[in-house]
């Protein structure tokens, strides 16, 4: 289960669910107004406790999310408690209503039927459906391979260096993300390198970069200085868009909440991203934590991938 599949379904519930005030957080009650003749068709003893169980073990994954556990656990837990419960009854939720409508609007175009069940159906019945069509029994979202991204960090390495800070970020085909067999050898020119060591960004379609840029009583970061170049590496959709940063993005200046260099907006961006994306840095920064880094990361862009590629190590980490 991809988290953000996951993040979806859990925003689905809490949208469409207000929690009952009594003291048991896990508790919710419809705040719906489902007509009877529908409801009838969607509602059930099997249905409600299968809505219920989903509703009580997201809780507990909830919980176990604000504990800063790896992606890995996550989806460990998710697949063996709450993934077969929903699994075992795609079918039912979505069978009863729609057999219903089609066996009382008898027609020979049932694609036509079908169109017209989905448009009459309530918030409730929409929400149950969306479940469907966002779970991972038919939802799978690509990710970069990790062996391939590794490729491309020690190829970004091997021309701007291994020490010195900068932001890369770049744009390949989604298939070469995809392929540990790619390199990433040709995506760095020395005609990036003679450009950032001049403290200018370079920027061109498929590639940005950038070092820090040290005035007289600032410094902008090198992560800061690609904001207003971003959206060109992101126009072309269905891509795979890599954001590198030498160093982990520092919480007090570029993580911060709100200020004048923060780059909240662009982990917004990189998230939306429709296509394979990955945020990933070499080493966490040498005056943050990796605990606060990473629950930082998750709090601006739940959603997006982010990895560490550290020194001669085959393939990068998830965190």
């Amino acid at each position: 289960m991809k988290l953000k599949t996951l993040a979806k379904i859990i925003n689905l519930f809490e949208l469409n669910y207000k929690r009952v005030n009594d003291g048991h957080p896990r508790q919710y009650t419809t705040d719906i107004n489902v007509p009877k003749w529908q409801y009838n068709h969607l509602s059930g003893p099997e249905v409600d406790s299968i809505v219920k169980k989903a509703q009580q073990r997201l809780y507990f994954l909830r919980q176990l999310r604000t504990f800063i556990l790896i992606q890995e656990l996550l989806t460990q837990f998710y697949s063996a408690v709450i993934e077969s419960v929903l699994c075992t009854s795609i079918t039912v939720w979505i069978n009863n209503p729609v057999s219903h409508h089609l066996r009382e609007n008898s027609s020979s175009n049932i694609f036509k039927e079908l169109s017209y069940t989905i448009m009459i159906l309530t918030v409730a019945q929409r929400s149950l459906i969306l479940i469907v069509l966002l779970h991972p029994c038919i939802l799978i979202e690509q990710h970069v391979n990790t062996k391939t991204l590794a490729n491309i960090v020690k190829a970004i390495q091997a021309k701007l260096g291994k020490s010195d800070q900068y932001t890369v970020a770049l744009r390949v085909e989604k298939e070469k993300c995809l392929d540990d067999n790619y390199s990433g050898q040709d995506l760095i020119t020395e005609d990036v390198k003679t450009t950032i060591v001049k403290k200018l960004v370079y920027n061109s379609n498929n590639l940005i970069a950038a070092k820090p840029l040290t005035g007289v009583n600032t410094t902008e970061h090198s992560e800061y200085r690609l904001i207003n170049y971003l959206k060109e590496i992101m126009n072309v959709k269905d891509g795979c868009v890599i954001y590198f940063t030498l160093n982990s993005p520092c919480l007090k200046t570029c993580l911060a909440e709100n200020g004048k260099y923060t780059i909240n907006g662009s982990l917004t961006k990189l998230q939306n991203y429709k296509g394979v994306k990955a945020l990933a840095f070499k080493k966490v920064w040498e005056h943050d934590d990796a605990t606060s880094v990473r629950k930082r990361l998750r709090t601006i862009a739940q959603r997006l991938p982010f990895y560490q590629c550290e020194e001669n190590k085959a393939e990068c980490v998830r965190l």
